[in-house]
This record gives structure tokens, C-alpha cells and sequence, in this order.
């Protein structure tokens, strides 16, 4: 029992981003097997042997996922840390523009700044038992936004409405916006592109929560 409330715990851990996890699910993965290979049929677990072997599985899954996984925590951190990098570009990008400019991108601002918010808790969210793909699909709305709000600003996308940023110290802010942007463009694209991997681990741990919960009830 105790091996099976452990893999719980450490899948979890492992699915949040804790890559040291990985390693001790493995041990656990590891030590279950070497424990099944070592049952004899006369043992009371013996007739437990393919919920034991279920939860043998789940972890195979769960670890066959973990390259994913690991580039994709890492993406995410990176996304992290550059969020709040982007909001202070783009504040000090509103700070450069003219009055009547800034009047005009102001909704489009703070519609930008509640968007990069929405991404962070997104991020965060991921692998702590919320549904990856959807929040996928989220991320992917957001960032459709944060590229047209750039190219607004760039005078490249009328849709929207906005005024082009104007002026030495205006273009100046934007370009440091725009460097921003593509680095979390290339990070978001390991985060979706991660997705699906992650479901098939949360699906793996979901498997090996119902196979744990079955031995506790023995």
C-alpha cells in the first residue's frame, strides 16, 4: 500500500514540474516490478497482480512522457519569466507615444496587460490537474491576440483599429517589445506543442490514482 500512495504522491510532483520526481518515480517503478517478478502465487498480493501491474504500467506511461514533459516545464518557466518582461516593455512603449495615440491603443493596452495575466495563470495551471488541452487551446487564443496587438503597433494590422507606434522613442520601446514577443512565441510553441503529452500523463496518473485507491480498498 505504502508503494502504491507514493507513486501517487510522486506522479503528481512529477506532472507539476518537479523534474527530480522523475527520478523517484523511477526508483518506485522499479522497485514494484523487482517486487511482482519476486511474488509467488501463495502470496496475498499475488491475486492483487494486475491492479499492481496496472499501476506498473501508468508509470512506464507516465515516464515514457518525460522528455516532453521536461522541455515543456522548462518553456513554461521561461514564459514565466519573460511575462512580466513584456509588460514592462509595452508600459514603457505606451509611455513613448503621443497623447492622442495613447487614447486611441489605450483598450487595446489593457486588454494586452489582463491577457499576458490570463497566459500566466494558464501557465501555471498546467499539470496541476486542470485539462492541458484546453488550456492549450487558450494559450493559443492569447497569443493570436498579443501577435495582432504587435502588429498593430507595428502599423502591419488595421484590424483592430490601433495607432502605429510613431516617433525614435516609440520605435525604439516596440522594437524591444517585438524581441520580447518572439521569445515567448518560440517558448509557447513547446508549451502546445507539449500538450498531448501531457494529457497521455495526466491520463497515466488518473489511471494509477483509480488502481491506487483499488489497493487501499483491499
Amino acid at each position: 500500500m505504502a508503494i502504491a500512495q507514493a507513486a501517487r504522491a510522486q506522479t503528481r510532483a512529477a506532472l507539476a514540474g518537479d523534474s527530480a520526481a522523475f527520478d523517484r518515480v523511477v526508483t518506485t517503478r522499479d522497485e514494484l516490478k523487482s517486487g511482482l517478478a519476486a511474488l509467488r502465487g501463495d502470496q496475498p498480493l499475488a491475486a492483487d497482480g494486475a491492479m499492481w501491474n496496472g499501476i506498473a504500467g501508468a508509470l512506464d506511461r507516465l515516464l515514457a512522457a518525460r522528455p516532453a514533459l521536461v522541455e515543456l516545464n522548462g518553456a513554461r518557466d521561461q514564459l514565466l519569466k519573460l511575462a512580466p518582461q513584456l509588460l514592462a516593455a509595452t508600459g514603457n512603449l505606451a509611455s513613448a507615444l503621443a497623447p492622442a495615440d495613447l487614447a486611441t491603443n489605450q483598450p487595446y493596452l489593457e486588454r494586452f496587460e489582463l491577457t499576458v495575466e490570463a497566459i500566466q495563470q494558464h501557465l501555471r495551471s498546467l499539470g496541476s490537474g486542470s485539462a492541458a488541452a484546453d488550456t492549450a487551446s487558450r494559450l493559443g487564443d492569447e497569443e493570436q491576440f498579443l501577435a495582432q496587438f504587435i502588429r498593430g503597433l507595428r502599423g502591419e494590422d488595421q484590424s483592430l483599429g490601433m495607432a502605429p507606434a510613431r516617433g525614435q522613442a516609440a520605435q525604439t520601446n516596440l522594437e524591444a517589445a517585438s524581441r520580447l514577443f518572439e521569445q515567448v512565441r518560440k517558448a509557447w510553441g513547446v508549451v502546445v506543442a507539449g500538450a498531448a503529452q501531457l494529457t497521455t500523463a495526466e491520463q497515466a496518473v488518473a489511471t494509477l490514482d483509480v488502481a491506487a485507491d483499488g489497493v487501499l480498498d483491499r
